[in-house]
């Protein structure tokens, strides 16, 4: 069968300078590429927001489908992942999406399943080269002004323009009054008249100041011993996965290089200066700086990360300078625990202050809290902002305190699992829990606005903020966002039930995590006992298929895998027909081999449509003619699987019965069979063994032998011609009906 193909690309590119009338030719390039391969598209489609919506006649009319979306590179991917996970899947995807999007995190999910290949449109991703883990990631790319020139067309020769423009001309294109302007070569710029060279006034003596002869003395030290201090600057980055806060790398470092601390904070532009080529500093927009390792790609900050669908990725860029750029989030260096534990601390720290200010007499000295809990707090690299004014709040105060503190360390306790096990946790359990990390943090906001603590000061609940909120925008979650402003405060009445609310998310996270970890590890068993299966000897072939059926049975009972799952359709297909009658099988399986037929079945119906005529009802063969001889007008009870409208009918007819189908559940008795045996009426029963148990159809076969009917073990085959060619060989009926046509001729 030949090779398919789809085409889906963004609105998105819209945005940039397009040719919108190249559309006829975009898409019969891209046909004719493929058809070269030997490849047949199938659909071309495009994803539009409701701003772009009047351009859909111009798709439509080149022969694209077009797909509402609210982001167009998301609804894209969307519809990647629709044509790879559907019942007919093509071979090959030629997507592109827009500015400088770079999908690493989707193609890596859809690598192995289907072939991807780029388009690069000029103009669109010229900003940079593609990204190694992009290029990685896909099959190949196809560059549109080349794909042009290959099938004989000029890209130049369309009217490029960006969205803005096409808009006010849509009317003029779809109407044919727009016509391309023609192409001019640009002209080389005139030389610039050289400007006369000013030369600058000699500036006056100044008099050094005590400060500037002490800041030159410093700038002398340090820049003397520049090279001895990057390196441990580096060294010390390195077991912190090459990101560090720089005021803690220079206390870290102070003891080796007294001074260094005062040096960095004082004149942080000198020791950028100074700093090398490795490293660079970073300073975020509420001043705090921040130390990475530039031979280490995974922790460059990237401020268009979140704009794409490459969170994440560890795309080599151009190096840019980061000094100047204040208004986007970085990939926090903590994870919420670091930030619970944190939590946990100030709280504990509060506390212990509190109880010295109600009973300073039978409580340590404060030096000894101090002492104690300052010793803790560089163990976890926090900043325990109220040692340096302890005796400034009453007891009142730091007992808000600790409770605003004990909120967010129980909020963001599991937070970490949440993080980790997005993905393949339900949505609404996702934003249950970053709704309860954004208020416990707006409410410790808050409790510090109304004792009036500047904001600024207090780590967890900044960290708090960043990390959340690079969380949500990674999984584009907006709704939890409405507590994620920086000027967002409120409050709390019920303290109470926002504690329970988190221990119950807390236990249903762990309980979906452990479910999940559960269901792949029994995917995992499946597809062993598989693959053992293939490659065992006959003699141990029972046991495996005995475990088969265990897991299976395990997967959809107790996991709710759907009976016709593509994925355990995939697995065992081709192996089912295979299946020893000496295993005993469960409903659940039964019901897999079933979907599995169902399927099966319907393929080769498709097929045969597809390339066959309709030549109209073919004649009833000689066994469907002696089984109607023999059966017509009765009952057929028909055993096994679950019933089947289009089946049943099928079946009456082709032998012009009545047929009762009855399901067969393995902890049925059979006792419930005896109406059928009673009836007068049903004389044949038609037990299906891949569709039922092996033991309960031989109990039920020896039931019908003691009150006289017919009966018939169909081992294969749901088609009515299969299915008689069983009856008329196991009731002799070709026999019989040829005696008697014998016996006509004799008389």
């Amino acid at each position: 069968m030949k090779k398919q193909a789809v085409l889906i690309i963004s609105g998105k590119l819209l945005e940039c300078s397009f040719p919108l009338d190249a559309l006829d030719e975009l898409r019969r390039c891209v046909e004719d590429e493929l058809a070269s391969r030997g490849v047949m598209t199938t659909r071309c489609v495009v994803t539009l927001g409701s701003m772009r919506h009047i351009a859909a006649q111009i798709f439509l009319g080149a022969g694209f489908e077009t797909v509402p979306a609210d982001d167009e590179d998301v609804q894209t991917a969307l519809a990647m992942f629709s044509a790879v996970y559907s019942e007919n899947p093509p071979d090959e995807i030629v997507f592109a999406l827009g500015l400088n999007a770079e999908p690493v995190n989707l193609t890596r999910s859809l690598a192995g399943r289907v072939e991807l290949t780029s388009l690069r449109f000029p103009g669109v991703n010229d900003a940079a080269p593609s990204s190694r883990p992009f290029q990685q990631s896909i099959c190949q790319t196809l560059d549109v002004r080349e794909l042009f020139k290959n099938h004989g067309c000029d890209w130049d020769a369309h009217e490029s323009a960006p969205w803005d423009v096409w808009s006010d001309r849509i009317d003029m294109l779809l109407s044919g009054a727009f016509e391309p302007k023609p192409i001019v070569a640009a002209q080389p710029p005139a030389p610039a008249a050289p400007e006369p060279e000013v030369v600058p006034p000699p500036e006056p003596r100044v008099a050094v100041t005590y400060e500037e002869a002490m800041r030159r003395e410093n700038v002398a030290k340090f820049t003397e011993l520049a090279p001895e201090w990057n390196q441990a600057i580096l060294d010390y980055l390195a077991g912190r996965d090459h990101r560090c806060s720089a005021i803690e790398v220079a206390e870290a470092l102070d003891g080796r290089f007294p001074g260094l601390c005062n040096f960095s904070m004082k004149y942080r532009d000198e020791f950028r200066q100074l700093l090398c080529e490795s490293l660079y500093l970073f300073v975020e927009d509420r001043g705090v700086m921040f130390l990475y390792d530039k031979e280490h790609p995974a922790v460059k900050p990237d401020p268009d990360a979140l704009t794409r669908l490459d969170v994440g990725s560890q795309a080599e860029r151009e190096e840019q300078d980061y000094s100047n750029q204040t208004n986007y989030a970085i990939p926090p260096s903590l994870t919420f625990s670091e930030i619970s534990a944190r939590a946990g601390l100030s709280r504990d720290y509060c506390e212990a202050l509190a109880k010295r200010k109600e009973d300073p007499e039978n409580s340590p000295f404060f030096e000894t809290i101090n002492d104690d809990f300052a010793a803790k707090g560089r163990a976890l690299g926090c900043d325990l902002w109220l040692e340096r004014s302890p005796l400034a709040h009453d007891a009142r105060v730091l007992r808000e305190l600790a409770d605003g503190y004990d909120l967010l360390e129980r909020s963001t306790s599991f937070f970490d699992l949440v993080a980790q096990n997005a993905a393949e946790l339900p949505l609404e359990l996702v934003v249950r829990a970053s709704r309860l990390v954004a208020t416990s943090q707006c409410l410790l906001k808050t409790i510090l606005r109304d004792v009036g603590i500047p904001l600024g000061v207090d780590g967890p609940q900044r960290e708090a903020f960043s990390l959340l909120r690079y969380f949500l925008e990674s999984f584009d979650l907006r709704r939890p966002l409405n507590h994620m402003r920086r000027d967002e405060f409120v409050r709390l009445d019920d303290r109470a039930g926002f504690l329970d609310e988190c221990e119950a998310t807390r236990e249903e996270v762990v309980g979906r995590v452990e479910f999940n970890k559960a269901r792949k590890k029994a995917w995992e068993k499946l597809e062993y006992y598989v693959e053992s299966l293939k490659e065992s000897r006959p003699e141990n072939a029972l046991n495996y298929w005995a475990r088969i059926v265990e897991t299976t049975t395990e997967l959809c009972d107790r996991f709710d895998e759907p009976y016709s799952s593509v994925r355990l359709r995939d697995l065992l297909m081709g192996l089912v027909d295979l299946t020893p009658e000496e295993v005993e099988t469960t409903d659940a399986f039964c019901c897999v081999v079933q979907a599995i037929d169902e399927y099966v079945e319907n393929e080769q119906a498709q097929a045969a449509n597809a390339f066959q005529p309709d030549v109209g009802p073919a004649e009833p063969s000689e066994a469907i003619l002696a089984v109607r001889k023999r059966f017509a007008g009765s009952k057929l009870v028909f055993i096994g699987g679950t019933p089947q409208d289009h089946f049943r009918k099928r079946l009456e007819r082709a032998f012009q019965v009545e047929v009762e189908w009855s399901h067969f559940d393995h902890g049925d008795s059979l006792e419930r069979f005896g109406a059928y045996l009673r009836d007068p009426d049903v004389k044949l029963f038609v037990v299906y063994i891949p569709w039922c148990s092996h033991k309960h159809s031989e109990e039920l076969v020896a039931l019908i032998k003691e009150f006289n009917k017919d009966y018939v073990r169909q081992k294969k085959g749901t088609n009515p011609e299969v299915i008689a060619l069983s009856i008329c060989d196991q009731l002799s009926l070709l026999d019989n009906a040829a005696r008697a046509d014998r016996s006509d001729r004799a008389l």
